[in-house]
């Protein structure tokens, strides 16, 4: 297990594999509670802890190899907070100026939604979107996605996409939920 990790740091360029998973991504504001351990990928597979600027280092420029620009600008933008933070003003600049660089180069996608019953539920690849994202474009990896509404009272909606790399846009609207018959057997 060591070594097989030992090697994936080395093949990504990394000295440690933690991450933070693209809170900017995700539509989210604030950055995960510190010690909380993250999702793994091919990058982080120990799934460790995001409070660590240098680690997260390595895992946006581990992201940015794999072509997951969206989850390594966002691990930059964080990182260049953590270092800010911690007074390290060369790792907060090197940071934001590699955050910068890919920038132009986001992909990014648009849930919107015309009108949605009191409850519904609206998920991005399983995890739940606030609502005030809505309308709001965000940066959004390269591949498929699903995008998933429900409602109590309500058939879900789900629907497919696939986001292409290098500043593709991708709009989702989610049509009005159909009322489920509660009559029909």
């Amino acid at each position: 297990m060591r070594a097989r990790l030992w090697n994936k740091m080395l093949l990504c360029g990394a000295f440690a594999t933690t991450a933070l998973h693209a809170t900017s991504v995700l539509g989210q504001t604030q950055p995960p509670a510190p010690k909380q351990t993250l999702p793994t990928d091919s990058c982080n597979e120990s799934g460790a802890r995001p409070d660590e600027p240098s680690q997260l280092l390595a895992l946006a420029r581990c992201h940015e190899r794999d072509g997951k620009s969206a989850s390594a600008w966002a691990e930059y933008r964080h990182t260049a907070n953590l270092f800010a933070r911690r007074g390290d003003k060369t790792g907060a600049a090197a940071a934001t100026a590699a955050a910068n660089r890919l920038a132009p180069l986001l992909s990014k996608v648009t849930v919107a939604a015309q009108k949605l019953p009191t409850g519904a539920v609206i998920k991005r690849d399983g995890v739940t979107l606030p609502t005030g994202i809505l309308g709001t474009e965000v940066a959004i990896d390269p591949g498929q996605h699903t995008v998933e509404v429900s409602a109590p009272g309500y058939q879900t909606y789900r629907t497919d996409f696939h986001v292409k790399p290098r500043g593709d846009r991708s709009v989702i609207v989610i049509p009005a939920l159909q009322r489920v018959d509660r009559d029909a057997k």
